[in-house]
C-alpha cells in the first residue's frame, strides 16, 4: 500500500507517528498528520502553505496530542478519521489519474473531510482564506 504515497507523504506520515509515539499514543490523529504535512512539504506547496499562513509555527501552537521511526512503523496504527483522509486522499488521486498520492491531496482530503481535528486547526489558521486555498490545491493536483 505504501507505494501508493509520495515520499513526501511518506515523510509526513513517519513525522505524524513520531508524535504519536511522542504522546504515548497508539494511534495517529488527522492533528498529528497535518503537522507532519507541514513539515515534510517541499517546492510550491512549501510557498502555498507559507502564503496562506500555515506555519509549522502556527500549527504547533494550535496543536493539542489528545493524550523515532525511520520507517513506517506497524506498530503504531491510524485513527479512523486518518484512515478515511488516507482513503480520500487516494481517490482524489486516482481520479486524476496519478499514481501516487501528493501531499495536496492528503491537505484537500484533510478539508474535505471536515470533521477533525486537523480541519479545525486549518480553519483556525486560514480564517477567511478557507475556500481560496482549497481551490488553490485543487489547482496543484
Amino acid at each position: 500500500m505504501w507505494e501508493l504515497f509520495s515520499s513526501e507523504v511518506l515523510d509526513a506520515i513517519k513525522y505524524a507517528q513520531k508524535l504519536a509515539m511522542e504522546n504515548s499514543r497508539e494511534s495517529v490523529l488527522s492533528q498529528d498528520l497535518l503537522l507532519g504535512s507541514i513539515v515534510s512539504a517541499r517546492g510550491e506547496l512549501y510557498h502555498v502553505l507559507r502564503d496562506f499562513g500555515i506555519t509549522i509555527e502556527e500549527a504547533r501552537k494550535l496543536y493539542s496530542p489528545d493524550s523515532r521511526s525511520e520507517n513506517i512503523s506497524c506498530e503504531i496504527g491510524f485513527s479512523v478519521m486518518v484512515k478515511h483522509i488516507f482513503a480520500l486522499a487516494c481517490c482524489l488521486a486516482d481520479n486524476e489519474l496519478l499514481k501516487q498520492v501528493k501531499l495536496n491531496h492528503i491537505l484537500l482530503a484533510i478539508i474535505f473531510v471536515e470533521n477533525n481535528k486537523a480541519y479545525l486547526m486549518l480553519v483556525r489558521m486560514l480564517t477567511e482564506k478557507k475556500e481560496r486555498f482549497r481551490l488553490y490545491l485543487r489547482g496543484m493536483i
